[in-house]
């Protein structure tokens, strides 16, 4: 038997030792490849939801930095309405009118 797969668990293993869902394994993935430092830690330490780490996370590194900066003056329950009206500014508004 390979030793060396003992080594690497699957992500099937990690979300079983965890106990969290598939989707947020996925959605934590995400948020740690497309993220600037400061974004994933903050999610570590509890400081934003995954959700809003999500929606930061589709900016580039810059502009991440720059909304992380903005979050330290605003409210929690303001912070994913920002990021939405930025992301629909950057796109050139709502898709769906």
């Amino acid at each position: 038997m390979d030793k060396s797969a003992d080594l690497h668990p699957t992500a099937e293993q990690i979300r079983a030792a965890t106990g969290i869902s598939r989707r947020m394994f996925f959605n934590a993935v995400k948020v740690r490849r497309n993220g600037c430092p400061e974004l994933v830690a903050l999610v570590a330490s509890g400081g934003a939801s995954m959700n809003l780490a999500l929606a930061v996370a589709r900016f580039d590194i810059q502009s991440q930095r720059l909304i992380l900066e903005a979050f330290k003056d605003m409210k929690p329950r303001a912070r994913l309405g920002f990021v939405e009206l930025l992301a629909a500014a950057h796109t050139g508004g709502d898709h769906g009118a």
